[in-house]
């Protein structure tokens, strides 16, 4: 099977989630290319700006994916050369163009924002077409739901054989992107990794028929180090440090926690805009023998700071099933989690973790209380969640899940079947993810 991945940056430091993907589907055969709508940015958003930086981002890709086990993967990044590229072909071909200008405004056109950032993605977009088109891939999955919509509607257009897919779920569901509710009903497939999101595709108007539901998974043999001794009173969290991630109530939560248990200490993995912030609110309430700050840091690091910790505190708000929450369950921590939309799919409240309400210290440290006080429940509830994310977390049974459908619908494509009989019901996949 022939895949081509498109996606916004890639690799991306912040979604090593993305690179698992792919590395997954290539173990199980699959040959897989990726196109990024954007330059080669690995650092993302807090990767500082420079006019002649390009060469060096580059070379900083091609070292993240190589220690992702991903050195021969082929990866076009958007240069000024595809962007030439692409508005020559946009010179030569004026109706494929304004078709998706056109389409692009009849779906983005109250959100100026997004018309805007759309239009000007337009020749990297057609560029990615004509490489496509070159590449003869059996399916072009779309990493993400909002602006590689796209380059989904432009395959739609010019490539009636090959197989759309689509994932819409996280933040390019939140965006409201116009375009990815008008792509997600003319793909082949959409899919979604949690059942809290299917109604919401709903709501788009996507057919309940072309909707799947398949939990994102994780590399569960490098997060389970179940030899590892745990150290008591140790609390780890992890993520990129801004606002929303609410980092600061898990400082919050420790100088509370302390007063019980003055032994306890708290690991941050992760950076981002809030970290001197941060810095300073652990100054300010007396807590610098007792929190470590680490950065961005390996997986392999990450791994280690979670099998040492007893408890994995995650006070975020805006993430559904956050990868980290699984990665810190397998390697058998406690977790206590903020309720988010979703939340009960992955931590079952007394029995893997404890879910508690965003922002509310009080009941967060009465369940660090409980837990702090009775380690055997602190391994019972690791042992648990580590059991659960091996059974229905696992990258490689998601990604596994992702080649079926493919598979079912390359058959019905092949069989001449027309595209609304080639689609598999959401029932056949949805039913085994949860």
């Amino acid at each position: 099977m022939k895949v081509c991945y498109v996606t916004m940056v890639f690799p991306a430091h912040t979604e090593t989630f993305a690179c698992l993907d792919v590395r997954m589907l290539r173990e199980a055969g699959a040959s897989v290319s990726v196109y990024a709508l954007r330059s080669a940015r690995p650092r993302g958003r807090d990767e500082p700006r420079a006019l002649f930086s390009a060469r060096g981002r580059t070379r900083a890709a091609a070292q993240m994916l190589a220690a992702r086990g991903l050195a021969d993967l082929a990866v076009s990044h958007s240069t000024w050369a595809s962007v030439l590229r692409g508005l020559w072909f946009a010179a030569v071909r004026p109706r494929t163009t304004l078709d998706v200008v056109s389409w692009i405004w009849r779906h983005n056109w109250r959100t100026p924002r997004h018309c805007f950032k759309s239009v000007a993605l337009v020749p990297r977009s057609l560029d990615i077409l004509n490489a496509i088109r070159r590449a003869r891939p059996d399916v072009v999955h779309l990493f993400w739901g909002h602006y590689p919509a796209i380059v989904g509607y432009l395959v739609r257009r010019h490539l009636s054989k090959v197989i759309v897919s689509m994932f819409l779920g996280a933040y390019d569901l939140r965006s409201r992107y116009g375009g990815s509710a008008a792509l997600g009903r003319m793909a082949d497939v959409v899919w979604t990794h949690a059942h809290v999101n299917a109604g919401l595709l709903l709501k788009l108007g996507i057919p309940r028929e072309l909707a799947r539901v398949v939990h994102r998974g994780i590399d569960v043999d490098a997060f389970s180090k179940s030899d590892r001794e745990k150290i008591p009173y140790r609390l780890v969290t992890a993520g990129r440090l801004t606002e929303e991630k609410a980092v600061h109530d898990v400082l919050a939560l420790l100088a509370t926690t302390r007063l019980q248990w003055p032994a306890a200490s708290l690991v941050v993995l992760g950076d981002g805009p809030e970290r001197q912030r941060l810095v300073s609110l652990v100054n300010a309430l007396g807590l610098q023998s007792a929190v470590t700050f680490h950065g961005h840091v390996p997986s392999e690091k990450v791994s280690d700071e979670m099998a040492a910790a007893q408890v994995f505190v995650h006070m975020s708000v805006i993430e559904c099933l956050p990868n980290v929450v699984k990665e810190a369950m397998a390697n058998g921590c406690a977790c206590v989690v903020a309720e988010t939309a979703g939340i009960e799919e992955l931590v079952v409240d007394g029995v893997t973790g404890f879910v508690v309400r965003p922002g509310d210290i009080e009941e967060t440290s009465r369940r660090l209380d409980q837990l702090f006080g009775d380690p055997h429940l602190v391994a019972t509830m690791g042992a648990a969640g580590r059991d659960r994310v091996r059974a229905h977390f696992d990258a490689r049974r998601s990604m596994g899940m992702y080649q079926t459908g493919w598979r079912e619908l390359l058959e019905g494509r092949d069989r001449g079947a027309t595209s609304g009989s080639a689609r598999v019901p959401v029932a056949a996949l949805a039913s085994s993810a949860s």
